[in-house]
């Protein structure tokens, strides 16, 4: 207790070495604590189910042959897991005739059960309608995922029939639509417009089998057999998905119990698997190869929102454990430099007596002091940063059920790096310090004609420290870059003043004349509106991430695989983009007239080649379908990839297995698109108030919201490449100045056998440009090496772009030499009489 009160009067006497070090860690530790625990949430957090390690994804591969005649694979809901061993994807989508074929065949090795997602539902609640996520589920649901029930009870196979009307709300749900009433029991709520009884609210925590991302947290879940009447859209007309075995609508998982082993049972499935194709309606099926069911590890449910996480998540990871170590070197340094001024004291407590262990546990105690501090700081630094960047990685994601908060697991991460913090920049110096010979600390001087001290140590820390420094500043230039290529890049549209929101009528339980007619007077009164000058309609909008694509059959029989959207009329003009040739897709387009098309350059290169494509046909969803104009290519769902081969359609003339379903009204304006928002919501509410109107934003909003991750990203970068910087600084200029304390006799015989100041100013910068040399020549490759790891995340500048290179070495040769230059300045002015005296 005594050495630590002795260790705090002496942090207390340097207020400025203190706050450095302190915050210097917790920049550091809380960096690293965050990262973990984002990584922790992203990748390896369970759902919130009993022994979620007994739960596998049912999931499955199978190529199947392509042709006239031969039918792709229709997927509603379309999701895959990644084996962890092979890196192989599997599908995680199975018909309801094949998920049967498949629970059957298990027997009581598992117990499979089936869900599938409502993305987006219209939820009625005591006359209070909300857009939320609904989910579909199997009686054995609850049971098999191993979800508690909070109140009331869970579905049943009873609940799973024809005409189901049972449902079970999230906790979530239950506590802010329904303030947590313990009465919720028993109430009614319409999905869709169907009528369905509360029968049970799950356990807190539990959201179904997705906690965000394309799938989002479920908010209710009904019975699987109450798909006809909530989503008739999703089969094809007069089809029921539960007789269908072209549909592919459910996802698979199952329980498996204790000590069964899961090669035997795969071997099973596939067999059935296989079987079950054999004996399907579809040649497309019964003609399938190299056929596998796996059952993955699927206790984190279906997770779509890591795989866009994961690379950055990466990169900065391995940033944040740099900038520690950078941290931790400088402070080492730090403490070199203060050793120097107390080298007297720690000579005279040698001479009288104390052990050498006894001033080593002394310094070290001040490192923990200082460690500690770091820490606590750290640990606050790293919760709060850490829930921003789970926000980042998340954004555009739509709603998560993810939380980061500071459980056993952040607490003991935070304890081991301050543990290694402690050991990093405390141990080395602390054993320099009792290291050295007594005599001339005595003395206060070096002896005459002995030369310059060594400071061996202190010069390789400082050298790595810029070689570490040049990578983190070098990266930071090339992700400026990639993010100014970016936002600079050509869109082949015009994005300015274009306000777009979703509206879908079929969730109100409307039928297709129904829709399409809601569509056709929202679009007319949007029109209508003082400040627009077109408007039209699309089923996916440019850059909001989603894309869908089908294969079509050309005119000699051979495939291609293309994009595709459905759009109503004035589209291209709306959006700014020009046509090439032909006309656009406009009225006379509709259910029963001759099916036509417009599509991009690049579809007219991979369909026809140099041929002119107008008038000529090919097979989309089995339709004979005619090209009746060229659209220039345009951005279509991501900034970074090149125009893809797009179709567009006319959305009334969609047929099966297409239906009108959900689509969005974009409209150009005259004025600011916010201020006309409040305006087009009223238009919606107007034509039919039970339609609810969601994800309204600008057609900016909406790009900036597509880099909205990179460009946080990027500002991370920036941010710790400073902090290097400033790291770097600050220990070049410790570095210089413990060279100068030590040196300080021979500079004042220097000076006074006739040196000019000239030669002492860089007698003293001579070392720091040595150091910074060294340091730049190790970093430099290692900069090169780094980003040519991270190559697949640049956009439109190479890995080793000289002019980033050149500018951070720059950019360190210039800092480094400022923070050297002070102290070699006052060592060029120092009076040699005060020098000399202290002899």
């Amino acid at each position: 207790m005594g050495d630590i009160r002795y260790a705090w009067r002496v942090l207390r006497r340097s207020p400025g070495f203190a706050a450095i070090a302190v915050l210097s860690l917790a920049l550091g530790i809380g960096a690293n604590t965050a990262m973990f625990g984002v990584s922790w949430v992203l990748f390896s957090q369970p759902l919130t189910v009993s022994d979620p390690d007994e739960l596998v994804a049912v999931t499955d591969r199978l190529t199947l042959p392509r042709g006239p005649g031969m039918r792709g694979m229709w997927q509603i809901n379309g999701a895959s897991y990644r084996d962890p061993a092979t890196g192989r994807s599997y599908r995680a989508n199975l018909s309801f005739p094949a998920y049967m074929a498949l629970r059957n065949a298990a027997g009581g090795a598992a117990d499979v059960f089936a869900y599938s997602f409502i993305r987006e539902s219209n939820i009625s609640v005591d006359g209070w309608s909300m857009t939320g996520a609904g989910a579909l589920a199997s009686g054995n649901y609850f049971r098999g995922a191993g979800a508690a029930i909070a109140l009331g009870r869970a579905l049943t196979d009873d609940d799973d029939r024809p005409g189901a009307s049972s449902a079970v709300i999230s906790h979530r749900f239950w506590a802010t639509a329904m303030g947590a009433d313990p009465a919720a029991i028993g109430r009614p709520i319409r999905v869709n417009g169907v009528p369905f009884t509360i029968v049970g609210v799950s356990g807190p925590g539990f959201v179904g089998m997705s906690r965000g991302g394309f799938f989002p947290p479920v908010d209710v879940t009904i019975p699987l057999h109450a798909q006809p009447a909530v989503t008739p859209a999703w089969g094809p007309t007069g089809e029921s998905l539960f007789t269908s075995d072209g549909v592919f609508w459910i996802h698979a998982m199952a329980r498996v119990k204790k000590g069964t082993a899961l090669p035997p049972l795969e071997a099973k499935l596939t067999a059935t698997f296989a079987a079950w194709l054999k004996g399907s309606s579809q040649p497309s099926y019964q003609r399938a190869t190299d056929v596998e069911v796996r059952l993955l590890p699927g206790g984190r449910g279906v997770d779509e929102l890591s795989r866009r996480a994961r690379q950055p998540v990466r990169i900065l990871t391995a940033v944040v454990a740099i900038v520690l170590l950078l941290a931790c070197v400088n402070l080492a340094n730090l403490m070199l430099a203060r050793g120097v001024a107390r080298a007297r004291e720690t000579s005279i407590r040698l001479a009288l007596g104390s052990g050498r262990l006894r001033l080593v546990r002394q310094a070290f105690l001040e490192s923990l002091l200082l460690s500690a501090a770091g820490s606590a700081l750290g640990l606050w630094i790293g919760v709060f940063s850490g829930r921003a960047l789970l926000r980042m990685f998340t954004a555009g994601a739509g709603p998560i059920a993810m939380t980061l908060s500071a459980d056993w697991r952040t607490l003991a991460v935070t304890a081991a790096v301050a543990c290694a913090a402690t050991v990093l920049f405390g141990v080395l110096p602390s054993v320099r310090l009792v290291r050295r010979d007594i005599t001339p600390a005595m003395k206060s001087a070096v002896a005459v004609g002995a030369g310059p001290p060594r400071l061996r140590s202190a010069t390789i820390l400082m050298a790595a420290q810029v070689a570490v420094s040049v990578p983190l500043i070098a990266g930071a230039a090339i992700f400026l870059q990639t993010m100014h290529n970016l936002q600079r890049v050509d869109l082949g549209f015009n994005p300015d003043r274009l306000v777009s929101f979703r509206i879908d009528p079929s969730l109100s339980g409307y039928e297709r004349a129904r829709v399409a007619q809601t569509f056709e007077l929202t679009l007319d009164r949007v029109r209508a509106v003082p400040g627009v000058s077109a408007a039209t309609l699309v089923g996916e909008p440019l850059l909001a991430g989603s894309s869908s694509n089908t294969t079509v059959t050309r005119e000699d029989g051979t495939t291609a695989d293309v994009y595709f959207n459905r759009i109503g009329p004035d589209y291209f003009a709306t959006m700014g983009i020009p046509l090439i040739a032909g006309r656009p897709i406009d009225e006379r387009d509709r259910l029963g007239a001759p099916r036509v098309v417009v599509i991009n350059e690049s579809a007219a290169r991979t369909l026809f080649g140099a041929a002119s494509p107008l008038g000529r046909h090919f097979r989309m969803f089995n339709v004979e379908t005619e090209v009746a104009g060229v659209a220039r290519d345009t951005k279509y769902d991501s900034l970074r990839k090149a125009p893809p081969p797009a179709i567009f359609l006319a959305y009334a003339q969609t047929v099966t297995p297409l239906t009108l379903g959900a689509m969005y009204v974009v409209a150009r304006t005259t004025a600011a698109p916010a201020a006309l928002m409040g305006a087009l919501r009223g238009v919606v509410s107007d034509v039919d108030r039970d339609v609810p109107v969601s994800r309204m934003k600008t057609q900016t909003e909406q790009i900036q919201e597509t880099l909205g991750t990179e460009l946080a990203f990027t500002r991370l970068l920036v941010t710790f490449g400073a902090f290097a910087l400033f790291l770097a600084c600050i220990g070049l200029h410790g570095l210089t100045a413990y060279s100068v304390a030590r040196r300080t006799s021979e500079i004042g015989l220097r000076i006074a056998l006739g040196a000019q100041r000239g030669n002492v100013l860089w007698l003293i910068l001579r070392q720091a440009v040595v150091v910074t040399a060294i340091g730049l020549a190790a970093g430099i490759p290692m900069t090169i090496a780094g980003t040519r790891a991270v190559a697949a995340v640049l956009y439109g500048v190479r890995p080793a772009d000289p002019l980033s290179l050149s500018a951070a070495v720059g950019l360190m040769s210039a800092v480094t030499a400022l923070a050297a230059y002070l102290p070699a300045h006052r060592a060029a002015r120092l009076d040699p009489l005060t020098a000399l005296r202290a002899e």
